[in-house]
């Protein structure tokens, strides 16, 4: 299996044989000792500060999973500076050990760093604890950033100072919503008799309005009735010079009609004139004028005499 993982990668790439069986054998001792340590190092777990001699265990085999994949990447870097090619099948077969050796680093550090990750777990749920406490007394817990590395003496102090002033706080809140309730009720009981007041007063103006209408709807008929008169009198006398006028109208209507007859008669005569078949241009272009001229004329006679 250990030697297929390198053959496999390399083969990838179509390298001669003799080339790819160096990439191989630069590679191989890293990948043996990572292979070996895997499971001796991978098996270590740190579940107490009392574990010294798995946390130097941890800590020595993190440095021999550094050492390998410094050494793998030296050995990269050299020998892919021989050729393109090669270097895509040196990169595959590092990525291999790195893929081996990087999760044996990262578990060998968590178990090197037992003590102090279990140290910040403890001031975590200190803090954690601690903030909870101070946000019930409704204080700004931002503005302590090492609340969970605070001494308990120090903590305590804080803690005490922050309850009396949020009781001082809750204590003049009360106070204030007695007084604001006090306040209300006065107010409420006020208006209430400004009501009752402006109530009485309301009905006795209503009643002083009703009469008032009355007055006023009995004052505004007699003046309807008076308009109504005075413009029925003035239709009447206009009716009766509209008619004066009407048969002034015809009796004059009655005297022009004979005038009328003539001049309508003469303005059939004008429009209904026969002009001679001419030939040049200019006696037609006389004839034409003349036509205009003459219905002009007619329209004349005609509008004036049915003016009359």
């Amino acid at each position: 299996m250990t030697d297929n993982l390198l053959a496999v990668e390399v083969r990838k790439e179509n390298i001669p044989e003799s080339e790819a069986l160096v990439l191989q054998n630069s590679f191989m001792p890293f990948f043996q000792k990572a292979e070996a340590m895997k499971e001796q190092a991978m098996a270590l777990n740190v579940t107490s500060a009392d574990q010294f001699e798995d946390i130097k265990n941890a800590s020595d085999w993190g440095e021999i999973a550094y050492n390998i994949r410094r050494d793998t990447e030296k050995i990269r870097i050299s020998l892919k500076a021989e050729s393109l090619r090669k270097g895509k099948a040196i990169d595959g077969m590092a990525n291999i050990i790195k893929y081996m050796i990087v999760p044996i680093e990262e578990h060998l550090e968590k178990q090197k760093k037992f003590v102090e990750i279990q140290k910040a777990k403890a001031r975590d749920v200190i803090r954690e604890k601690r903030s909870a406490e101070l946000v019930a007394l409704n204080v700004d817990v931002t503005i302590y950033s090492s609340l969970g590395e605070m001494p308990e003496e120090t903590y305590a102090k804080l803690l005490e100072s922050s309850s009396i002033t949020f009781n001082l706080v809750k204590e003049a809140a009360q106070t204030a919503e007695n007084e604001r309730i006090a306040k209300e009720k006065a107010d409420l009981e006020a208006r209430e008799s400004m009501r009752i007041e402006n109530e009485c007063l309301k009905k006795e103006s209503e009643a002083r309005q009703v009469e008032a209408d009355k007055e006023r709807a009995a004052k505004e008929k007699a003046e309807k009735l008076l308009r109504e008169k005075e413009e029925e009198d003035k239709r009447a006398a206009k009716e009766a010079a509209r008619k004066v006028e009407e048969a002034r109208e015809n009796e004059k209507q009655a005297q022009r009609a004979p005038d009328k007859e003539k001049l309508l008669a003469l303005a059939d005569m004008l429009s209904s004139i026969i002009m001679p078949d001419v030939k040049s241009p200019e006696a037609k272009e006389i004839v034409t004028k003349a036509v205009d001229l003459l219905s002009t004329a007619s329209k004349y006679v005609k509008t004036q005499a049915l003016s009359l």
